[in-house]
């Protein structure tokens, strides 16, 4: 079995520029980590397990 693709990585607060932006760079995280939860699915894993599994993820 080929090791899954990495989760998104998670911005850090210092990457958002605090103006209220539409969309935020979180919108865009959290979007990609949606469609990286949806491929998790489709091949059978569980997206939460694999995301504590890889180090220095988070969410």
């Amino acid at each position: 079995m080929t090791e899954p693709p990495a989760p998104p990585r998670r911005p850090d607060i210092e990457n958002c520029c605090g103006r209220g932006c539409e969309p935020c760079i979180f919108d865009y995280y959290n979007a990609a980590l949606e469609r990286w939860e949806g491929k998790m699915r489709a091949l059978g894993l569980e997206p939460p397990a694999i995301e504590r599994a890889i180090p220095g993820r988070r969410r």
